[in-house]
């Protein structure tokens, strides 16, 4: 049976697609994945530096209980590349963050690469913006 790795992997299947080779391999060589050992055989290490990335070699490959702790920090990163999730962001940037880092967050290109640059190099503030949209949703009653 073919794989459909969009299926299987929604979000981290449209991190590959959508956002920069150079924050894909920091994101796969950053601490939160360095036990993963199976990693190393796709070239990233804990520099974020590598081969390119073979997207779909990866999510073809490996099957999804594997990919399961990639997908889920993926959603985190999908889930504040949201509308409200960049509202969140953006204001805690320009209150939290240096004139100089604040400027480098603004200036990404989209939403999931503003998102995805916060989890690699600020990820104090993707955590506090991703707690600060979490209780904004829990006090609208729009998700529980």
């Amino acid at each position: 049976m073919v794989r459909a790795p969009a299926r299987t992997c929604p979000n981290l299947s449209r991190l590959f697609d959508e956002c920069e080779p150079d924050l894909l391999a920091a994101l796969l060589g950053s601490k939160i994945f360095q036990r993963f050992e199976w990693l190393d055989q796709y070239g990233f290490n804990s520099e974020g530096t590598g081969s390119p990335i073979d997207p779909s070699k990866m999510l073809n490959n490996e099957k999804k209980d594997r990919l399961a702790p990639l997908e889920a920090q993926a959603a985190r990163i999908s889930k504040m590349a949201s509308n409200r999730g960049e509202y969140v962001l953006e204001g805690l940037a320009r209150t939290k963050l240096e004139q100089g880092r604040a400027k480098e967050l603004l200036t990404q290109r989209d939403r999931l690469a503003r998102s995805l640059w916060t989890f690699v190099h600020e990820h104090g503030l993707f955590e506090a913006a991703e707690n600060g949209l979490d209780l904004r949703l829990y006090r609208r009653y729009d998700k529980h």
